[in-house]
């Protein structure tokens, strides 16, 4: 089956966007300050329990400056923190984080994308070594292997645990400059 995966431009300019629609709503919030962000989002996470992520300055600002791919939950508790009502971010942002992501991981198959982020994939947190796991054999092996001191380790390609923030080093400014990486 094919996979459907937009071009290198197509993806820059959703992240372009996405990024400049979350600044928009930090603008027409009145430009409250990181700090006033994270208070709010603090009174969020005690009445909502898990759902709300827990912000820092240095998060908002890598996220509003395009440094690192924003993970649902920071999406979600900056924007009800910014006062957005919980049915726009239901209706309108859960789907443009959707489409941001698949453009960003085009790996997966179109057909088998979620009309709606239903959360991490189904697996565990590895006791070991923190990995999220979807396939326990393969994760096994592959710590026999290390463990073993083999020199020859079983490639596994598994996604970073749930709320791992996650660079995006592949997209670079459209003027060829150097990509942007916070360090």
């Amino acid at each position: 089956m094919k996979v459907s995966a937009p071009s290198a431009m197509q993806a820059r300019f959703i992240w372009d966007q996405f990024i400049a629609d979350l600044r928009d709503v930090h603008i027409q919030a009145g430009k409250p300050s990181y700090k006033q962000i994270i208070m709010r989002a603090d009174r969020l996470r005690k009445v909502e329990g898990s759902g709300a992520a827990a912000l820092t300055k240095t998060t908002i600002s890598r996220v509003l400056n395009g440094a690192v791919e924003p993970k649902w939950s920071f999406v979600l508790t900056f924007l009800l923190a910014c006062g957005v009502p919980r049915n726009v971010v239901k209706d309108v942002w859960q789907d443009k984080w959707a489409r941001l992501i698949a453009s960003l991981h085009p790996y997966v198959r179109a057909e088998q994308q979620p009309s709606e982020p239903s959360g991490p994939p189904p697996g565990a947190t590895c006791s070991r070594c923190g990995s999220w796991v979807t396939n326990e054999e393969l994760h096994e092996r592959w710590h026999r292997q290390l463990e073993g001191g083999s020199r020859h380790v079983l490639a596994v390609n598994l996604a970073p645990a749930p709320g791992a923030a996650k660079r995006v080093p592949y997209l670079r400014p459209l003027n060829d400059s150097p990509d942007r990486r916070a360090g």
